[in-house]
């Protein structure tokens, strides 16, 4: 190892963000709002359209990365991660897909890798789920409050499904070192996966606590009733569908600074929970 990489190091690190490369393996729970236009149309960029039945899901996940057929240790880059993960369906030419809100994620790697490569709205926190064969329990937590909760029992099996495709908006940006925004303007990534169900549960019983804590304000978020709730094992993998240069690049700061930085003039608080069921 050295401060300066070898050609071959840099092949190989490059090698890992092409899509045919890396998989998945993941579990996650997930419940799905339904929500306002209106609120929707407030946190989605202009580039992103709000669709006929707008909805938040909110996620709590851990996954580990394969790398060409094997899993990422010891030497090699690894890539588990932790996760907290806030979404909102969102339409672009007539494509829906998921535009992030937040993301809390577990590893340094994790966060460099997706800010840098994609513009992952991506921040270092921790998240755990607990389940036995009646419950499920899972969090994420940053600053030393758990920002997410989510308590279900545990229904029917799920469908398995293979190669279910989804599309995942991202704004890849590049700073200007002067404080001065943007250095050139912001693209908009379309990033395409398949995902594989092996195994899942409807939930029942569900219960959600979103609790801010002066730099994550989920206490914003407009949630309506549950639509699904699940918990599900499986994989898949990412390709890169388009990049489309955005105009007016100064438009999309405040969409980019809020999801991807703390304030650095506030200090953590915790107002205690709202709870969704």
């Amino acid at each position: 190892m050295s401060y300066v990489w070898s050609e071959e190091q840099v092949r190989n690190f490059l090698d890992i963000f092409h899509s045919e490369n890396t998989h998945t393996h993941s579990c996650f729970v997930n419940v799905e709002f339904e929500t306002t236009a209106k609120f929707a149309r407030s946190v989605l960029p202009p580039c992103l359209d709000v669709p006929e039945n707008p909805t938040i899901t909110i996620s709590v996940g851990l996954m580990r990365e394969s790398f060409k057929g094997r899993l990422q240790q010891g030497n090699e880059v690894r890539a588990e991660e932790e996760i907290g993960w806030i979404v909102m369906k969102a339409v672009h030419e007539g494509r829906e897909g998921i535009y992030s809100l937040q993301e809390i994620v577990s590893g340094d790697y994790e966060v460099s890798s997706g800010r840098e490569f994609w513009g992952n709205p991506k921040k270092r926190g921790s998240a755990q789920i607990y389940s036995d064969s009646k419950t499920v329990y899972a969090w994420a937590e940053r600053h030393g409050t758990r920002v997410i909760e989510i308590e279900a029992s545990l229904g029917n099996d799920l469908p398995t499904t293979t190669d279910e495709r989804s599309r995942y908006f991202t704004i890849k940006y590049d700073f200007a070192p002067d404080g001065s925004g943007f250095a050139s303007d912001p693209s908009l990534v379309t990033l395409n996966n398949g995902w594989d169900t092996l195994y899942g549960k409807e939930l029942n019983d569900v219960r959600v606590a979103l609790r801010p804590n002066g730099f994550d304000p989920v206490d914003t978020l407009e949630l309506g009733k549950i639509i699904s709730a699940t918990m599900t094992y499986g994989g898949g993998g990412y390709l890169v569908e388009r990049v489309d240069r955005l105009e007016g690049g100064k438009t999309y700061l405040p969409y980019v600074l809020g999801r991807i930085f703390d304030e650095a003039t506030r200090e953590p608080t915790n107002k205690g929970a709202r709870i969704f069921t």
